[in-house]
């Protein structure tokens, strides 16, 4: 694989961090401000939502330009964005900067995939995509807690400097190192029917089911991680480092997996890993009187640590076989599959919450979980899933 691949992770490393660096502290937010903390909570909510409505469509326009100068632009565009943001006079304007950086995001990630699609050689294709993916492991294990500690010491807007600064490395990293990268891609919107195909429509369903089922509990993570342990504060951090171990395994894996002979099985292996890890969590809310509070929290790291995993695998198998499925629009493919991704997160937390108002929070795992085996049944129907193929730069 070639070295000149890794940089690209700094790409999702820096776009996925500045998405989320801030959320540790939104209290700060919302006090400085003068807003509540679940009005301040809708900076998060409307970056998702202008990123999934808006990542396919500027894909499309985007996908006929060099790829290089494409990501060093985004990048560019991203950092000063940040920069500008942690001078925001206030909330109207804190939102407003949050939804135009959220536009430049959506060509991070997707350009970033397919340029490691160009430059991999086809049967290493998986974990060059798995390698840039990597990126986002290193933003929930390292970027997004840095933020929230510069935040804590030096105050919410550092934490938007910190994420500013990220992007401008980046940029000036591949910039310096990433040769030019062609596109053969036709740009406009007509790429989008590429959705519509049978199997890129169930790889787009795969990923926002996978999704769905998993944020139906990790919205709510930290009452259940209270309910099962007695942690509160600090401690629940603790338990949520073992989303990295788990995503660090679930990114070698899924990598190795998208190169392998049959990544339809992978695919079903993971959701059936990820709808026993859900279901785990229900079960676990409701052993006080069988398990020990030792053994509690030592199933409960495990359940997490597997859980993420399963879901991290996915990436660079259902990315790999969204190039194969669809090698002339590949950027607008992988930007339709960072859309799902956001829907998925925003369905199940909505999903979690309904179930909590009308069963409890003792049966959000179950509900996960079944997200999940529907989820792999929709895997199930693709019955031969095209082997990858080169790609033109």
């Amino acid at each position: 694989m070639p070295p000149r691949i890794f940089i690209l992770s700094l790409a999702t490393f820096a776009a996925a961090t500045q998405t989320y660096a801030f959320v540790g502290v939104l209290e700060d937010v919302a006090a400085d401000l003068g807003v509540s903390v679940a009005a301040a909570g809708q900076l998060s909510s409307a970056f998702a939502i202008i990123f999934a409505l808006s990542a396919p469509v500027s894909a499309s326009f985007a996908a006929g330009l060099e790829r290089r100068s494409l990501l060093v632009g985004a990048l560019t565009i991203v950092a000063a964005l940040n920069l500008v943001t942690a001078w925001a006079p206030n909330f109207e304007a804190l939102i407003g900067l949050r939804v135009a950086t959220a536009l430049a995001s959506t060509l991070v990630a997707p350009v970033a995939l397919s340029a490691a699609a160009v430059l991999a050689p086809p049967e290493a294709r998986g974990r060059a995509l798995a390698m840039v993916l990597a990126g986002l492991v290193f933003a929930f294990t390292l970027g997004i807690p840095g933020g929230t500690a510069i935040g804590g010491a030096f105050g919410w807007r550092a934490c938007f400097l910190f994420a500013g600064g990220l992007a401008a490395v980046a940029a000036g990293a591949i910039a310096a190192v990433l040769p030019r990268v062609e596109s053969r891609e036709r740009p406009g919107l007509g790429n989008l029917a590429a959705a519509l195909q049978p199997r890129t429509a169930a790889l787009l369903a795969v990923t926002v089911g996978s999704f769905l089922g998993l944020f139906t509990v990790v919205a709510y993570v930290g009452p259940m991680v209270t309910r099962v342990t007695g942690f509160e504060g600090a401690a629940i951090g603790a338990v949520q480092m073992f989303v990295g171990f788990g995503a660090i395994l679930g990114i070698v894996l899924g990598g190795r997996a998208a190169d392998a002979a049959s990544p339809r099985k992978a695919l079903l292996n993971c959701l059936s890993v990820s709808a026993l890890s859900l279901l785990a969590y229900s079960g676990l809310m409701q052993s006080d009187e069988t398990l020990t509070e030792i053994g509690r929290v030592m199933l409960l790291m495990a359940t997490t640590t597997f859980g993420a995993a399963s879901l991290f695998a996915l990436g660079p198998i259902v990315q790999s076989q969204l190039i194969a499925s669809a090698p002339s629009n590949q950027n607008v493919v992988l930007a339709l599959n960072g859309s799902m991704t956001f829907l998925g997160q925003g369905l199940g937390a909505a999903a979690g919450g309904l179930v909590i108002a009308q069963a409890g929070l003792e049966w959000i795992g179950v509900a996960g979980g079944a997200l999940s085996v529907l989820t792999a049944l929709i895997a199930a129907r693709l019955k031969r899933v095209p082997e990858p193929s080169p790609v033109s730069a």
